[in-house]
């Protein structure tokens, strides 16, 4: 017998209506599964410049925007590392504001800025080596200033903080708190020295010579 046209016609829309209905439904879950992917793209990039604006971040931030500039990244690289850095800056200096409008400003207070490693020399290649981190809260009008010192090693983060007198300039001034510069003056006093050694597990044979050295230089350029 003959199949009947009309029957087979009829079966063939049936089927095309059903490959219709499940194909708009795979796009219909493809569409939400796309904006799911959006939601979490975009709070895992806000919790990123959230973390980025704490004093760890914001410390690991600018070191990470250092070892690409040493590394010699591309200009798309340091640019995005650039912007995501200032915005982190923008972000604590936001977060500050509404605490000093709030609550007043206290001193040694103020937005969270990371220390850079310092300049090109022994001390700085030793910082980087050990993936030692400084931050602090930028107050121009302290005297001392408390740095905030941690340390990444392969299993934790060690944590300690030393207060650095500015010796008379300000923070407006152009005074340094580069990494090496804090680190060799903290070496220089007997018991923060010996603090910073066992809280952040440095070894003693190689950073105090390097701090001695970098402070004997800062002397012959004064003199």
């Amino acid at each position: 017998m003959k199949p009947d046209r009309d029957q087979t016609l009829a079966i063939l829309a049936r089927h095309r209506e059903q490959l219709i209905s499940h194909r708009e439904q795979l796009g219909s879950k493809l569409s939400q599964e796309r904006d799911k992917l959006a939601e979490l793209q975009a709070e895992a990039h806000r919790r990123a410049q959230e973390y980025r604006a704490t004093p760890q971040g914001i410390a690991e931030s600018l070191r990470e925007l250092e070892t690409a500039e040493l590394a010699g990244a591309d200009r798309a690289t340091l640019r995005t590392l650039q912007r995501n850095h200032i915005a982190a800056e923008q972000l604590s200096a936001d977060e500050y504001g509404r605490r000093r409008d709030r609550w007043g400003h206290k001193l040694g207070d103020g937005p969270v800025r990371g220390c850079p490693a310092g300049p090109l020399g022994g001390m700085r290649t030793q910082v980087m080596r050990d993936r030692v981190f400084g931050s602090y809260r930028h107050d121009p009008t302290v005297t001392a200033v408390r740095v905030s010192l941690f340390r990444l090693t392969a299993d934790r983060r060690l944590r300690t903080a030393v207060t650095y007198p500015l010796h008379g300039e300000s923070l407006e001034s152009g005074a340094s708190l580069d990494l090496s510069t804090v680190l060799a003056w903290s070496f220089s006093s007997g018991a923060v020295s010996d603090r910073i050694l066992e809280r952040l597990q440095l070894d003693p044979s190689v950073w105090l010579p390097l701090a001695t050295s970098q402070i004997a230089a800062a002397h012959a350029r004064a003199d």
